[in-house]
């Protein structure tokens, strides 16, 4: 949760941590919102010769099970390599471990979309 009137402590986030990355979320009106985003795309064949790149996803041969590449994973990747999210469809997709009989939705809203008349 993000803390209130707290400062030092929300300069602290994100915790990059050896396989994982520690954000911050508001559970405001029964709805969980997050708006850190972080790559950690190991290499896109950008900063390095040869270009040496991996599949993002391990699909399971049933087709629709994905889990992500730990090749393809860097949690140390430097500031000036990572990737911004400028698209218009992003996609996001959360898991759950165990669930139980919790129903999970998901709403994603990009509303910065400006159509100019020229």
């Amino acid at each position: 949760m993000t803390p209130s009137n707290n400062v030092v402590a929300l300069m602290s986030y994100p915790i990059i941590n050896p396989t994982s990355i520690d954000i911050l979320y508001d559970k405001i009106e029964q709805k969980y919102r997050f708006n850190q985003f972080w790559d950690i795309t190991n290499d896109r064949g950008e900063f390095t010769f040869p270009n040496v790149q991996h599949p993002i996803w391990n699909t399971q041969l049933n087709g629709y099970i994905r889990n992500l590449n730990a090749n393809n994973l860097n949690y140390q990747k430097p500031a000036f390599q990572r990737k911004k999210f400028r698209h218009y469809t992003t996609h996001v997709l959360l898991y759950r471990n165990i669930s139980g009989n919790v129903k999970m939705l998901f709403r994603l809203a990009n509303v910065k979309n400006q159509n100019s008349p020229r």
